[in-house]
């Protein structure tokens, strides 16, 4: 047999149908053979198909999906990016189109010779020899069949409502069958539905569940050690009704679940999930874990409290966090007189009296609710309302916290805030960790916007108290005073954190195009120490009207700290030198010093922009443009822009150095390399891959660093080099599983239900703009976070629209058709290199 039994049945409908319905409707009509025709045509059939699987058993299936398609869709991209922009005479260069393009004939003559070709090379020789045969079914699968295949597959409006179904069918049948295993009644219920589900996707979303609900059982444990709660749960939040179980069994139980759906999905030829590739194993697991803020800090952070209160909201407990954030004022400011009255008659009015819209869901006794009402009319200090925040905090604590750190606001909300960083320097992870990391350091994009956000958190908490204490005749001058210098103090520190992340956003946004020179070198009396200094100027190569540079001073021991932190990412690194102070320097530092060092340090920093590893690193952007904390905003002369930053390597600076090493070196080893930069066998197979991606989503500068980053990512989800990786994803595509995926989704398009699948109806301009409109914002909404993650949020953007753009005209769409066509051709039919096709 040609072929395997699943994919034989397949072959024999597409058979049966094309017959019944395209020759049999009307040779029944002239002839009476009484199926001998039928007969003669399944034996020529089957010998195609035999032909045909030969020649895809020989397909180099990784030279034609990662080199030869990655190619013609990198050439395609650039073409298109070529002719968007205009030259200064305002004329746009043309798009050359595929030369059968010239018209509907030139189109037709084209396919011609193509079917002419592979019925001269797949035929029996008895019947390829029959010219009368190959011109007849040469002219019914040119003109009757492929052309009208390629101008229907080739419609943009086709196109968006093929993609605009995908996504309604993905998100349809992810409700379904959440609804369907969430509210299973037992365990062996849900072992039930993984053992009867036929789909791979659906598997797979059953699988990630199981994950999740792994480490959120892991979090709850660990929680579990250091509390003496009882046994029963006191409410049905997630967080309580875990603490109640038997979190060993539980988590026992999920692992099988996992175990069972991976088997389920190797069955269904959904490929294998390596023990590498468990999040319980190895590094993923400990980096969530490390991510677990304690109570503590959640309430001490503004930005960590304001997603607690948007949870405690969600449940109907917003009241309690309101209550405790408004007793916290009067703690922390201290007021006196009408002030102090103002702040607790509001707290007693909105939380504490009875009947109020966020009544405390507490019970306070009676002798603490006597001691608030006589602070509130200003007979005894605010002690019982610290009393009653101690106990909502001990509430808050005990019932909410461990919902919360479970909590979907929690882990899609909070922790991209939090992104490994400390808060108010609460947290307890060692900062070398970040700080040596290959491409990290303490002032991603991440962390910045964060610390911004915990800027505006503050600024907002006082001046929240400040227009509580406003109103008021008869304030206490000192508390007031205090408010307005801490405002001031923090608009100040917003407005240096603001100018630093746009001008975080100029340098990524320009990759590659900057330029740093040594402006001057003197010296300054520090006490009794001479101390050299070098200002430098950052500026792009290229002045631009919209992007300015900006003037930063370092130290000569600045440059030999950079030094020692970058040396052990380049090898070229450790045969620089750079200028030392003299030992014996009574008389100060020479100008010659001087002069030779500015021209030593300019030559070094300008090898370190050139280089595309280094100039990627955190450690360089710090060096060159100190955080807020020590920038003086008479220096910064930056961008106007006010995009948020998207730093696409920040998901890679989580990895700890350790374990980038470690994988690094593991891969080295498996491939038999020396050095990291061995481009031929470390990923020459996704090389092409790497420049289609570069192109796409405009990855300009960062190319190498990509590739290094990506070969990590790999190597910790998969447990396997990428070159590896490449090639079994290359050949699943071209697989039986794969083929009989193709054909039966060709069967249900074009004989839905086993009858011929009735003509579209011509639909109005109107309706396909409607259609192209939600396709756009679908795509939109729907790009992985994984994406994001890879090459940034707004480089994703960027690229998804890029490529539905180049989607929505038929002519170019036919190009990009034909020429991949062409590359598939020349790889089955190897022959036609040899100029024989005739």
């Amino acid at each position: 047999a040609c072929c395997t039994c699943s994919l034989c049945i397949f072959c024999i409908q597409v058979f049966e149908y094309t017959y019944r319905d395209y020759v049999e409707t009307w040779y029944a009509q002239v002839s009476a053979d009484h199926g001998n025709l039928h007969k003669m045509i399944r034996a020529d059939y089957w010998d195609v198909v035999k032909a045909f699987s030969e020649r895809l058993s020989k397909l180099d299936t990784v030279n034609l999906t990662m080199k030869r398609f990655p190619t013609c869709l990198l050439h395609h991209f650039e073409q298109l990016k070529l002719t968007a922009k205009s030259s200064p005479e305002d004329v746009k260069p043309s798009f050359t189109l595929h030369p059968c393009l010239r018209d509907r004939n030139t189109e037709l003559t084209f396919l011609r010779h193509i079917c002419e070709y592979i019925l001269i090379l797949t035929l029996p020789p008895e019947a390829a020899r029959i010219s009368s045969l190959r011109t007849i079914l040469r002219e019914i699968l040119s003109g009757l069949a492929l052309l009208p295949m390629v101008d229907s597959l080739c419609d943009p409006d086709y196109i968006n409502q093929t993609i605009l179904s995908f996504l309604q069918w993905r998100d349809t049948t992810h409700e379904d069958h959440t609804r369907a295993y969430a509210y299973a009644a037992t365990y062996e219920d849900f072992m039930k539905i993984i053992t009867e589900c036929k789909s791979v996707p659906v598997l797979r979303q059953i699988r990630y569940r199981i994950m999740t609900e792994i480490i959120h059982a892991t979090t709850i444990s660990g929680l579990k050690k250091d509390q003496s709660k009882a046994a029963k749960a006191r409410s049905m939040d997630k967080g309580e009704l875990l603490i109640s179980r038997n979190l060993k069994r539980y988590i026992n139980q999920c692992q099988v679940a996992k175990q069972q759906c991976e088997k389920k999905i190797r069955l269904l030829g959904g490929g294998d999930y390596g023990v590498n590739y468990s999040p319980l194993d190895g590094s993923v697991a400990g980096s969530f874990e490390s991510q677990l803020l304690s109570f503590e800090e959640i309430m001490t952070s503004p930005i960590s409290r304001s997603f607690f209160l948007k949870y405690l909201k969600k449940i109907g407990r917003g009241a309690l966090l309101n209550f405790w954030n408004q007793v916290e004022i009067v703690k922390t400011t201290q007021p006196t007189g009408k002030a102090l009255a103002k702040l607790v008659s509001y707290a007693y009015q909105n939380h504490v009296l009875q009947g109020s819209v966020e009544q405390l869901p507490l019970d306070i006794d009676k002798s603490t609710m006597k001691g608030m009402q006589d602070c509130v009319i200003g007979n005894k200090s605010p002690q019982d309302f610290f009393l009653v925040q101690k106990q909502v905090y001990d509430l808050l604590k005990s019932d909410h916290y461990p919902s919360f750190v479970v909590s979907d606001i929690y882990t899609y909300q909070l922790m991209p805030e939090i992104n490994d960083s400390t808060i108010d320097g609460s947290m307890n992870i060692a900062k070398e960790d970040l700080n040596k990391t290959a491409f990290g350091g303490d002032c991603s994009s991440d962390a910045s916007l964060q610390r911004l956000r915990m800027l505006e958190g503050k600024l907002e908490y006082k001046a929240q108290a400040l227009e509580s204490l406003l109103p008021s005749a008869k304030l206490d001058p000192k508390v007031t005073e205090q408010l307005e210098e801490d405002i001031k103090m923090l608009q100040r520190a917003k407005m240096k954190q603001q100018i630093h992340m746009e001008r975080t956003d100029a340098w990524w946004e320009h990759m590659g195009s900057w330029a740093a020179n040594v402006q001057d070198a003197y010296c300054q009396q520090d006490s009794s120490e001479v101390i050299p200094l070098i200002p430098l100027m950052l500026h792009l190569k290229e002045a631009t009207d919209d992007v300015s540079g900006w003037v930063v001073t370092r130290c000569l021991s600045d440059f030999h700290n950079l030094h020692h932190s970058l040396k052990e990412y380049s090898s070229w690194l450790r045969k620089q030198s750079l200028p030392k102070l003299p030992m014996f320097r009574m008389r100060g530092v020479s100008e010659k010093f001087l002069l030779e060092s500015k021209s030593t340090l300019n030559t070094y920093l300008h090898n370190i922009l050139k280089d595309e590893i280094l100039r990627c690193s955190q450690i360089v952007y710090s060096f060159l443009s100190p955080g807020p904390d020590c920038t003086k905003i008479g220096e910064d002369s930056t961008s106007q822009s006010s995009k948020p930053t998207s730093n696409f390597g920040d998901f890679f600076k989580r990895i700890p150095k350790d374990v980038f090493d470690r994988v690094v070196k593991q891969a080295a080893e498996e491939e038999n390399l020396d050095s990291l930069d061995d481009d031929e066998d470390r990923d020459s197979v996704a090389a092409p891959l790497y420049e289609l991606i570069s192109e796409i989503f405009e990855l300009q500068g960062l190319f190498r660093f990509f590739r290094r980053s990506l070969i990590v990512f790999v190597r910790l989800a998969f447990g396997g080099s990428i070159n590896r990786q490449v090639r079994e994803t290359s050949e699943w595509l071209c697989s039986e599983p794969m083929l009989v995926l193709y054909l039966q989704t060709f069967l249900d398009s074009m004989w839905p239900g086993g009858k011929l699948a009735p003509a579209l109806q011509e639909r109005t301009e109107d309706e396909k703009l409607q259609t192209k409109l939600e396709v756009r914002v679908k795509l939109l909404q729907s790009i992985p976070e994984m994406l994001n993650g890879l090459v940034g949020q707004e480089n994703a953007k960027r690229g998804v629209l890029k490529v539905f753009h180049a989607l929505q005209d038929q002519r170019l769409n036919k190009h990009l058709f034909y020429t991949l066509l062409a590359e598939i051709i020349e790889e089955v039919f190897p022959e036609i290199l040899t100029g024989n096709s005739n």
